[in-house]
């Protein structure tokens, strides 16, 4: 209970993406019971598709293109765990049971449109779904192999380990106080079990870089 609490904020978006699952599929299905019934079962499944388009094609669009969005939605949010859950084994006991429960929505939500008779444009979209998640990961994890790449070479101290995160955090900020230098500094703090956190201090470039373009406007 004290982990959800700690992170209602990510178990809050969940709900409201399960939430979303159950209204879509409210008025789809409610859609879809009156459209298949005109449906004739014996004709081929091509045929079966040729008919449904043909007479419900805004209707299915709609719902092709909802669908879209639910599931790129979810499978951003099942990224973002994934991306802190990998190298943080707090994350990963914090979010261990949301991750799966996440997982077995989407794919029950996903094998029930897959199994409908137009479920060849539910599979259009999840392929989408996937290439849009897949490329936001991708981005973003090239982003932060940068970023700690520039931070790797500002380091000025690697200090831990430390029982608390907080404690971790105070030793920042008595450096901070005894720093001599004028460049701004910031931290990283890792966790490498559950009870050792390790601080890692450094050259804020980016905060330099923006100081040094304010300084810069306000000469001109």
């Amino acid at each position: 209970m004290e982990k959800i609490k700690k992170n209602k904020k990510y178990y809050l978006m969940e709900l409201l993406i399960i939430i979303s699952y159950v209204l879509y599929l409210m008025f789809f299905f409610y859609f879809y019971k009156e459209a298949v019934f005109y449906v004739d079962d014996r004709a081929s499944m091509m045929i079966q598709v040729l008919f449904l388009t043909t007479f419900y094609l805004k209707e299915i669009l709609i719902s092709v293109f909802a669908a879209f969005l639910l599931v790129t939605m979810q499978l951003l949010f099942l990224v973002h765990l994934y991306s802190m859950m990998k190298n943080n084994p707090k994350a990963k006991s914090d979010f261990k049971w949301l991750f799966i429960v996440s997982i077995f929505i989407f794919c029950s939500y996903s094998l029930g449109l897959l199994l409908t008779k137009i479920g060849i444009f539910f599979l259009i979209a999840f392929i989408f779904s996937v290439a849009v998640a897949y490329a936001t990961y991708v981005i973003v994890k090239l982003s932060k192999e940068k970023e700690l790449m520039i931070q790797e070479e500002n380091i000025l101290e690697v200090d831990g380990p430390f029982n608390t995160e907080n404690e971790a955090r105070h030793k920042f900020e008595d450096f901070s106080e005894h720093w001599a230098g004028s460049e701004p500094l910031s931290y990283m703090i890792e966790c490498e079990n559950s009870e050792e956190y390790y601080l890692s201090i450094y050259i804020d470039i980016d905060q330099q870089d923006e100081e040094h373009n304010n300084g810069e406007k306000t000469t001109e």
